[in-house]
């Protein structure tokens, strides 16, 4: 370490310039970024739902689907103006880009049909060709509506005060920002004193995300001015100041030009997580800036001092980045693109780290010349140490207490924290905790949309539950359509039991209508056909009767494959929990199709029918919660691993492992810290926490409730690592009294 250390002061100019030149080639990259959320990023492509939503989604409707409600504050929606606002939303939704045009579904499209019987027979129109003109016209039609199930209470509320436009969107077509801009100039030619449009669903929910994100420009800002100020605070210098910020910002180029390189892009979602990393980066630089210093102090010139900095800390620096690293990276173990993404960024971003912290900061400091100032503050420094300031005073008696008879009390304090902890992470839920969106406030208009719409037409959180077969006609069987029947049923009844499910929807559902209007309107007949001839020829009649598009929601056209609906109150972990568990409970116990039966097809052939789980909004939900629960405690125990490995490494005892990791001082102070005194290292220790943890803080003033509960979760871990080196590795050195100390 020496004669390399030697090496890059003596070579310098040649090593800055290479750094230069890298720096160069990534700030190019940069150039190239995009910033954007790429919705199939966030999803678990390996989980079987996820399969099963990727390669039926073109047919029944993705995960990016919309919910628009009209609310009318006085009256009812049967009014001229109210009503035109419904045909308006309607009609502009089909020139937004991106959208499924056959998956538009209100009142006003002629999707949405009436069956007539009268002197001609049967015949099937749109329930609103045009908007009434008297009140004599309003009334008949209010009655139609009403006197339709397929609008009263999916589409209109039972109150009638409240009308629903849906729409879907291509996954791989949609650009967020563009659909976001489309909608809200919708909500703004529509909205008035007595109508209120609320709009929830992802691709407003990201647009919204994005419109956040582009003010964190200024907590940004904020952050790095307090981070300064703190800087100067603590070394009194300019040098304190500046070497961390540039090693910083040359680190946030090296890493963001990666991800550009590497074809990756910068989701809003994580962007703390980069900043992050370069307050590792500024991290570093602080502790041999203040190492700097005090070889400086003690009568060295500026290049011996820069040369002193290399060779003594580069090793503990490097274990410590490398601690980073593993943990950064094990993040990869949940198989979510958008992890695995930042993991391997961060990752190369923490390995650049040992690059721009431990032989960049030296080298800036070699060239920055000696001045008055800089011994003045020496100077001053040397009278402090003669004069007991209050560091001296307090800390060496809190470290004399904490290595004697205190060291029992840090221990059983630190055993009663992590049992309250471990009883407490057992309520953990995966998964959201409240309807809405957990990415923004609870008053942030999408979240009081959402609310309004969950409320008062519950359909914006949907479950798609599929039969699928493996021949043509598969659906067209008898048993087939009884079991979606008998599904449906079980999973409507599930709301007695778990309050969760609103209602459902299938190719079934309007069976019964059918069999009722087949026999000349007698209520009597308002039933699902017991008989197989009966039940076939009302869901032939139904299916060939349709206009292209108006049941695509539910079955493809070679009827090989159908889609049940399951509509719920909202979104949380705990609703898709039960759900799923109820949906997997007919599946196993009560489904005549169980795991897969051979049944004969429409042609008579023989066919192989099986459930498919799962896709819609909830289905893609029930992945990822799923994914992350299995992969989180790998994660922990392959991280603390990692961690003990490297520590034990280093100091070449499986004590010093143990020590170090026990208190979950991960990566932030195990190596540059010797914890042979409090006094020599609890300032270091404290003025490097509180640096980046004020530096993180900040972020709880973000728009975005995910950033701002984010940068307060990393502050107070990072004050806790605080802690632990403070308090608990000193109390466990006392106590057992491992031989690498000595060697140290």
């Amino acid at each position: 370490m020496e004669r390399f250390a030697e090496f890059c002061i003596r070579r310098r100019m040649l090593v800055l310039g290479i750094i230069l030149l890298i720096t160069l080639f990534f700030a190019y990259q940069v150039t190239h970024l995009k910033v954007t959320t790429v919705f199939n990023d966030l999803l678990p492509q390996g989980h079987e739902y996820i399969k099963v939503h990727n390669k039926f989604r073109h047919l029944f409707g993705g995960a990016n689907y919309i919910t628009i409600v009209v609310q009318v504050k006085k009256g009812d929606i049967f009014n001229r103006t109210t009503l035109e606002k419904i045909r308006y939303i309607s009609e502009e939704l089909y020139k937004v880009p991106a959208v499924d045009r056959f998956k538009i579904l209100s009142m006003a499209v002629k999707k949405m049909k009436k069956i007539i019987l009268d002197a001609q027979g049967f015949r099937v129109v749109p329930v609103m060709l045009e908007i009434p003109k008297t009140e004599e016209e309003m009334a008949k039609f209010k009655l139609t509506i009403y006197g339709n199930e397929m609008c009263y209470g999916p589409f209109i509320s039972f109150d009638g005060k409240k009308a629903m436009i849906s729409a879907d969107f291509f996954d791989e077509e949609i650009d967020y920002q563009v659909v976001f801009k489309e909608l809200q100039r919708i909500r703004q030619a529509t909205e008035d004193e007595n109508n209120i449009v609320a709009i929830a669903g992802e691709p407003i929910h990201y647009g919204y995300v994005r419109e956040s994100v582009q003010r964190v420009n200024l907590i940004l800002v904020g952050t790095v001015l307090i981070i300064l100020v703190v800087l100067y605070l603590y070394f009194r210098s300019k040098r304190g100041v500046i070497v961390p910020m540039v090693t910083a910002a040359v680190s946030g180029i090296w890493g963001l030009g990666f991800m550009s390189l590497v074809g990756y892009n910068l989701d809003p979602l994580v962007l703390v997580l980069p900043f992050l990393i370069a307050l590792m980066t500024a991290r570093h630089s602080m502790q041999l800036c203040a190492r700097f210093l005090e070889e400086y102090s003690s009568g060295k010139n500026i290049q011996e001092s820069s040369q002193i900095i290399i060779s003594s800390m580069f090793i503990p620096g490097l274990t410590s980045i490398i601690t980073d690293c593993l943990g950064i990276a094990l993040v990869a173990v949940a198989p979510i693109p958008i992890l695995q993404k930042i993991a391997i960024s961060c990752a190369f971003w923490s390995i650049a780290t040992t690059v721009l912290a431990l032989i960049l900061t030296p080298l800036i400091l070699s060239y920055i010349p000696g001045s008055r100032r800089l011994a003045a503050q020496l100077e001053a420094i040397e009278k402090q140490r003669k004069k007991l300031s209050l560091w001296d005073r307090v800390l060496p008696r809190l470290g004399r207490w904490i290595v004697g008879s205190g060291k029992w009390v840090v221990v059983v304090v630190s055993v009663l924290l992590t049992i309250w902890g471990a009883i407490y992470s057992e309520k953990l839920v995966v998964g959201d905790m409240m309807p809405g969106s957990t990415l923004l406030w609870p008053f942030h208009r999408y979240n009081i949309d959402s609310l309004r719409i969950s409320f008062a037409m519950p359909v914006l959180c949907s479950l798609y539950v599929l039969i699928e077969g493996d021949k043509e006609l598969s659906i067209a069987n008898a048993d087939v359509l009884r079991d979606v029947y008998r599904f449906e049923r079980f999973m409507r009844n599930a709301f007695i039991e778990t309050g969760r499910v609103i209602f459902t929807q299938s190719i079934v559902s309007i069976l019964p209508a059918m069999h009722y209007i087949n026999k000349e309107g007698n209520p009597n007949w308002y039933f699902f056909p017991t008989s197989d001839g009966e039940l076939l020829f009302n869901y032939r009649w139904m299916f060939n009767d349709t206009e292209p598009g108006d049941i695509d929601k539910f079955i493809d056209t070679k009827e090989q494959c159908t889609n049940i609906v399951i509509f719920c109150r909202d979104k949380t972990g705990e609703t898709i929990r039960l759900v799923m568990e109820k949906v997997r409970e007919y599946i196993n116990n009560y489904s005549h199709l169980g795991k897969g039966v051979t049944v004969k097809s429409g042609l008579g052939e023989p066919a192989h029918v099986s459930y498919r789980l799962a896709g819609g909004a909830i289905g893609v939900q029930a992945a990822v919660n799923e994914v992350i629960n299995q992969s989180q405690i790998w994660n922990l125990v392959l991280a603390l691993g990692g961690v003990f490995l490297c520590v034990m490494i280093q100091y070449r005892s499986i004590a010093a492992g143990l020590i170090l990791t026990i208190p979950l001082c991960i990566s932030n102070l195990i190596a540059f810290a010797l914890v042979n005194t409090l006094k020599s290292n609890g300032k270091s220790i404290v003025m490097i926490a509180t640096t980046l943890t004020i530096g993180l803080i900040f972020w709880v003033f973000s728009t975005l409730k995910f950033q701002a509960q984010m940068g307060a979760l990393l502050a107070v871990l990072l004050f806790l690592n605080m802690c632990g080196a403070l308090f608990l590795v000193p109390s466990l050195l006392a106590i057992f009294k491992p031989k690498f100390i000595r060697r140290v």
